[in-house]
């Protein structure tokens, strides 16, 4: 997960309950089965963390985090019911996390209602967080027995009018015409920095991406098998899997 909270949809069933189906359905079902008794123990944690269990565990804060009824009143709205995934820093957390659980129906002076608790934490889930994926896509990507795909020579081809209007049966062709439309030295085979902002402003194409590359040099000219080898297609032209997993 890359997300700084998410909502697992964790649901609770039980006969006891107000909604059998879904004792956490919502803010009223929630309220209403704690106030009959019900009670769902929880805590998060990295999975090679040992020392943290649920008497260790804090509301609100990692690496062991309390999470009881799987429900944090402190949010507002949807994200009542959202795992946050960042620490008291709002630093993302990162790592092999789990879910850990134990619900049973309680007595109103606290003690618990027999033969409701296994009287142990389970495993919920297992989940990997991991950092967000940055602001911006990667010069190039690389994939498993295939070439390096260049992130630019993608764009320069899906935002040319000419090559998403091609025909299907003709789309290597219409990649290296897009190509020759804007190279002004046929001669190198490649297009350069100031050739692709040239195609780009002349396809009314934002340029933030393509000064980005340039000013943190990632930019490389953009060869012509670069785009002739480019797994880019129109809309109505895309095969079942046109590009390949990135390793």
């Amino acid at each position: 997960l890359t997300d700084y909270e998410f909502d697992f949809q964790i649901s609770v069933s039980d006969d006891g309950c107000y909604d059998p189906s879904n004792c956490f359905r919502d803010d009223s079902t929630r309220a209403e089965n704690s106030n009959r008794g019900l009670v769902c123990q929880a805590y998060v944690k990295k999975k090679d963390d040992s020392s943290c269990g649920y008497a260790k565990s804090e509301a609100r804060k990692y690496p062991c985090l309390r999470w009881d009824n799987f429900f944090d009143s402190q949010k507002s709205g949807a994200g009542k019911v959202a795992l946050t995934l960042t620490n008291e820093n709002n630093e993302k957390v990162v790592g092999h996390m789990q879910i850990w659980h134990h619900c049973f129906w309680k007595y109103p002076d606290g003690t618990i209602v027999p033969q409701t608790s296994k009287n142990k934490f389970e495993l919920l889930h297992e989940f990997e967080a991991v950092k967000d994926c940055g602001h911006w896509a990667p010069a190039s990507v690389n994939t498993p027995n295939n070439p390096v795909i260049s992130t630019i020579a993608r764009k320069f081809l899906l935002s040319s009018p000419t090559f998403l209007a091609s025909n299907c049966d003709d789309v290597v062709s219409s990649r290296e015409a897009v190509f020759r439309e804007f190279d002004k030295y046929p001669l190198d085979g490649k297009l350069s920095f100031d050739e692709i902002e040239r195609a780009f402003l002349s396809h009314d194409v934002d340029i933030s991406y393509l000064n980005h590359l340039q000013n943190t040099g990632s930019f490389k000219d953009v060869l012509l098998s670069q785009v002739i080898l480019s797994p880019t297609f129109p809309f109505l032209c895309i095969p079942k899997d046109p590009v390949p997993e990135v390793a």
